[in-house]
């Protein structure tokens, strides 16, 4: 949906008056989130790098490689598509990339642990996971995925709620453009872009 600013002006100041209020992108919150995203982000990928690394060094061992192949390329993929989560959070401002942004994290984030969790098994430890899984992977893949989600909430939410706003304000113009004569009606873009409050 296109926003006209004098329009979308008028309802935030509508908001105002009326006393509502929501997180957004440019708010604290949304930025809190993105700061704990932006940490567990690079101390899990840097963990994965690692991973990677060590698998293509052990390359000389080719029965050892060619085992875990599949695992080595899948924990790539999953960090390509964080990297481009990570980049398509600069542009996180609207419904559909939120929503994107939001599965990408999740999805890959959900993918990486269950990767680590089959390849850090161990049955001589409790609960049959090693422990150094829980800090390496699981809590910042965990931190990933709920800032991530929080962040796409906070953009879906107040879009859902700015549009709520913004329709109300239009109802009005509307009301006010289908009074004129019909000898007098301009085109309606051109009314709306040209409406003064």
């Amino acid at each position: 949906m296109i926003f006209y600013d004098n329009i979308l002006k008028r309802a935030r100041e509508k908001q105002v008056k009326e006393g509502i209020s929501y997180p957004e992108k440019d708010g604290k919150l949304y930025n809190t989130f993105k700061f704990f995203y932006v940490v567990a982000f690079i101390f899990g990928n840097v963990m994965n790098l690692f991973y990677i690394l060590g698998m293509l060094i052990a390359m000389t061992d080719n029965a050892h490689f060619s085992g875990n192949a599949g695992n080595v390329i899948a924990v790539a993929v999953c960090v390509v598509l964080l990297i481009g989560a990570l980049i398509m959070s600069k542009f996180n401002d609207n419904l559909i990339i939120a929503s994107i942004f939001g599965a990408i994290n999740l999805g890959s984030a959900t993918g990486l642990l269950l990767i680590f969790m089959k390849l850090m098994s161990d049955d001589t430890v409790a609960g049959g996971i090693k422990l150094n899984f829980y800090w390496r992977h699981l809590a910042p893949l965990a931190i990933l995925a709920i800032c991530a989600v929080a962040m796409s909430l906070i953009v879906v939410t107040a879009y859902f709620k700015t549009k709520k706003a913004y329709n109300k304000v239009m109802e009005i113009v509307f009301e006010e453009y289908n009074a004129l004569a019909d000898n007098e009606k301009p085109e309606w873009e051109d009314y709306i872009k040209n409406y003064k409050f």
